[in-house]
Order: structure tokens, then sequence, then C-alpha cells
């Protein structure tokens, strides 16, 4: 009976479905919806709403309601009543109906989220969008200032030079100008800058002061993602005077502090400042903040809520090195903003070893893509040599990497669904949006 009512043989039903491709709605849309009831097929005219997932052909007919299975074909009443319970911003002027294109070889989509479109080849599940800008709402900071990626072209939203910048996740941007980098005499450690970090709320032209750097310490803007949906920075700050200070506890704190205002919540305390306790990164996503720190020697790491308690993970003990050729360390690490994965370069024994990317479900601790960055993990990484990971969407990944023969450092953006690679100017960079930011 199913297949019947969508004109196909039984046989041919697997064949059929795999040409259907998952779209939502984004319009209320009318059409005639066939049921199964007491052996025989009904049929009922209805209005799915926008949202309703469904399986559409390659003419971008819907065919199949994904929740239930139901076959759909094209509606034939042309004067219409509306009868039962409506919802919310329903409106009978608004509602559609989809009428057959010629057949395509992909379908162009819109992501309900950000707006952004996309290109979906027919019969896929979605693991091959590909995006027409895949740095569209990327934020880059370097010497000319701030600039985004919005409608394929690159904007600028501040001519401050500045070091870092981050969507507020309210339209706004979270930013630290250039200064002079502060020094651990001796040690040759790079402990922040000198300059305050700044906001510029949405609609807003001109940036406020959110943190200052203290006289004689120093300010190091890691991060901006949401805690118990308010956007919160996160930094570390060098102490006034912690170079004199002798038999102290604390020398600096990683904190986080409300964009909005209020106080700041110290995350951890730092009691010296040799390289190996503070070299190294800070992400954060969902409910998780890792400060980490790699060393040829071995790798440190903490796991946090956004009060500052240590928590366990499935890859708390990610990596452990003994120092041998043979054991995989972490080089670089970053979390997606919703705190649901972890993705991981990890390198074999010295900094000319060979590296690996691999995605962690946080949730689980299952491991997936684990392979050679020049083999099939995601071919679009294969000739990147140590990627250094600086945002992670979930589904796009921002990576640097230097290149030791020209000197030349190179950021691009990678979409691992489709492979796609794009080059963005030289400077650090991070999604403006993302889930959890």
């Amino acid at each position: 009976m199913w297949a019947r009512t969508l004109g196909i043989k039984r046989p041919g039903i697997a064949s059929f479905v795999a040409t259907l491709t998952p779209v939502q709605l984004t319009r209320d849309t009318r059409v005639m919806n066939h049921g199964f009831r007491d052996g025989v097929v009904t049929n009922r005219e209805v209005v799915l709403q926008a949202g309703t997932a469904v399986l559409v052909d390659a003419t971008g007919v819907p065919r199949v309601k994904c929740s239930c299975g139901n076959p759909l074909t094209d509606p034939s009443a042309s004067d219409v009543k509306y009868e039962g319970t409506r919802w919310a911003g329903f409106a009978p002027a608004e509602v559609i109906t989809v009428a057959a294109g010629p057949p395509a070889s992909a379908i162009t989509l819109s992501d309900p989220a950000t707006g952004t479109t996309f290109s979906r080849p027919v019969g896929n599940d979605g693991t091959k969008d590909v995006l027409p800008c895949p740095d569209e709402g990327v934020l880059v900071a370097d010497d000319e200032g701030v600039h985004l990626r919005r409608d394929c072209e690159w904007v600028t939203l501040v001519t401050e030079p500045s070091t870092r910048a981050f969507g507020d996740g309210a339209g706004g941007i979270v930013y630290q100008p250039q200064g002079s980098w502060v020094e651990a005499p001796g040690m040759g450690t790079y402990l922040g800058l000198d300059s305050p970090i700044k906001w510029i709320p949405k609609g807003e032209s001109e940036p406020r002061v959110l943190h200052e750097a203290p006289q004689g310490g120093a300010l190091e803007l890691f991060d901006v993602w949401s805690v118990e949906g308010e956007p919160n920075v996160l930094y570390r700050e060098l102490l006034p005077g912690a170079f004199e200070k002798q038999d102290v506890a604390t020398v600096a704190v990683l904190a986080r502090r409300p964009v909005a205002g209020g106080e700041a919540t110290v995350l951890i305390e730092y009691s010296d400042l040799t390289p190996a306790s503070w070299e190294g990164s800070i992400t954060a996503g969902g409910a998780i903040v890792m400060s980490y720190s790699t060393r040829q020697g071995g790798w440190s790491a903490s796991w946090m809520d956004p009060s500052g308690a240590e928590i366990d993970t499935p890859v708390a003990a990610l990596g452990e090195y003994d120092g041998s050729e043979s054991t995989w360390r972490p080089e670089s690490l970053v979390l997606s903003p919703d705190g649901r994965a972890a993705l991981v370069v990890l390198r074999q024994g010295g900094w000319d070893g060979p590296t690996e990317l691999r995605i962690y479900d946080l949730s689980s601790g299952d491991v997936g893509g684990r392979g050679s960055t020049d083999e099939a993990l995601h071919p679009t990484l294969a000739g990147l040599d140590g990627p250094s990971l600086w945002d992670f969407d979930g589904r796009r990944v921002i990576v640097s990497t230097y290149d030791y023969e020209t000197e030349l450092t190179t950021v691009e953006v990678v979409d691992l669904a489709s492979g796609q690679r794009v080059p963005t100017p030289t400077g650090t960079a991070s999604f403006l949006s993302a889930p959890g930011r």
C-alpha cells in the first residue's frame, strides 16, 4: 500500500527512499497525508507546521513525513477550509503548497538557527552539506582590528589592533586590544598583556571596558561561553607584584565573570610562573572548562565546572604521556561551545612525530574519526603539520599551522562534513555564534 500510494513498486522501495532527502519545512505547508487503517489507505489533507521534518524528492516535493513514515502526495483541494486547533503564528494566507521543480542533484536549504543557506546533495542525510561560505560567521582579530565574515564578505567591526575576539552570544563582541606582552624574568614565558578586555554590545558602536589589566600585572582573554544562559568572559590574570612575591600561595588566577557585569569566579589559582604550569591553553564549553598544558615531557589538565570545582570526564586522563616515542600526547585541544565534544590533535613521540585528530564524545567517552591527519580521518586536514585548533562549532574547526621552512602561519576554516577548506586573514580566529556560545 505504501509503495502504491507513491506510485512505485514494492521491490523499488529501498532504492526510492535512497533518493529522498531529509529537510525541515520553513513554512506551514499543505499536503495530502496518507495513513493505513483496517487494511485500507486513508487520505487526509493536512497542514504540516513549519519545522516539521520530511523527506523530499529530487524536485523538492515532500514525499514522507519523518515522524511517522506516512507517504505524502500533492494536495487536491483548491477551496480550503481549515479545521482543528491552530498553533501560534498560524495564518491561512501564509500556508503554501510545494510545486515540483526540475529534478536536481542538490537542494538549497537554510539553517533555521543561523539563516545560513547551504546545499545538500539529493539522497544525502546531511553529512555532505556544502556551505557557500564555510567561513561565514568567523571573527578574526589582527593588527588592523576585528573583522567578521558576513554574507560572504569581510566586514571590519573594530579598527583597534586586537589579539583575540569572541561573540557574546547576543550579537555583540568581546575583544582584547593589542598591548605590551608581560614576560616572566629569566623564564621566557609570556604571561599576558597590559591591555583591557572590551565589549561592544549589539547595536552599539563604542566599546565598554569589561576588565582592566591590573597595574603591574597582566591579562589574557581566552574565551566567551554561556553559563546558565548568561555569557561569561574567561580570562587569566597575573596579580600585581607577582614577580616580587615570595612564599605566597597565589601569583595569578584563571577566572570568569558575566559579560553584563557581576563578581568574578576564580577557577584556578596559580602558585608559580614556570612554563610547565603556565604555558598551554584554555577552552570552555557547556558545563566544562579545561585548562591544559603540553610539554615535551608530558601534559597536565584541569577539568572544571563553571564554579571551579574539579570534575571527571570520560577523557580526563586523555593521552597519558610517559616520554616514550610510542606514546601519543595531546598537542592541541578545543571544546565545542555546547560542551558535548572535544576535538584533539595528538602527536606521537617528539615534536616532529606523526599526528592524529580525534573527536571525543564527552557524554559517553566514545572516540570518533581516529586516524592520521595524513590519511583517512578527515582528508581535509591532510598536509597540515601539527595543526593547532582554535575553535570548533561541532562541524567546522578553525586550524592554525606553521610552516617551518617558509616561517609562515596559515589559518583555515575546515568544514569536517563537506571537506571544504577556506583560508582566513592571518590572525586569531573564532566563530561568532555557535550552540552554547
